[in-house]
């Protein structure tokens, strides 16, 4: 199952809200999902997306701001590699909150530990990226894992092209966009 999305902004006119982290999913907000694609490695429960884009006129000057939230259910032992994360940002970017967690198939959670997360660096002439990377502890046949964090980048990316869900299939994808009133963006989607 694959589902792409294209994301295209401009400078022009557009809309503003506002946006905020997102919340745990608890088990009963997904008791309902677990008994579909039981012949899945895994399952993404759920993705949600909120991208937030500041033009140049505003306060705080021009900047992307993506929160991000994600929650797979792990079916078998060939899906615990998906509790190993990177989570790849600009150099130039910054991670504003981030946190993760397993909760096992009997309702228990342990949060990851921040001494476990670990931030990489590549160097590429002036630019470069970051990538965080983190195991998820405790990654049991049944268990849940979960992870959300923001990410806020001194610039609009331009054009965006994302495939998700290649390999296992997504239950439930949720993406808003928001922008400023100088900052008109259009979204195409494909295989919805």
């Amino acid at each position: 199952m694959r589902f792409g999305f294209t994301l295209v902004a401009c400078l022009l006119t557009g809309c503003a809200t506002s946006g905020a982290a997102f919340e745990w999913k608890e088990g009963s907000d997904l008791a309902s999902a677990e008994g579909k694609y039981k012949n899945a490695d895994a399952v993404i429960l759920l993705h949600q997306r909120h991208t937030k884009l500041v033009g140049v006129y505003q306060p705080g000057k021009f900047s992307q701001t993506d929160h991000v939230h994600n929650v797979i259910l792990i079916r078998n032992e060939k899906a615990f590699d998906y509790g190993n994360v990177r989570i790849p940002y600009s150099n130039k970017g910054e991670v504003l909150y981030f946190d993760a967690r397993t909760v096992s198939p009997d309702g228990v959670v342990t949060p990851l530990e921040p001494e476990r997360v670990f931030d990489e660096e590549v160097k590429a002439g002036e630019t470069g990226s970051k990538t965080k990377v983190f195991a998820l502890p405790k990654v049991t046949v049944g268990s849940r894992i979960e992870y959300r964090y923001a990410l806020k980048h001194p610039f609009i990316f331009w054009y965006r092209r994302t495939f998700f869900g290649d390999r296992i299939p997504v239950l439930r994808y949720e993406v808003t966009l928001e922008g400023t009133d100088d900052v008109k963006y259009i979204v195409r989607t494909a295989n919805t």
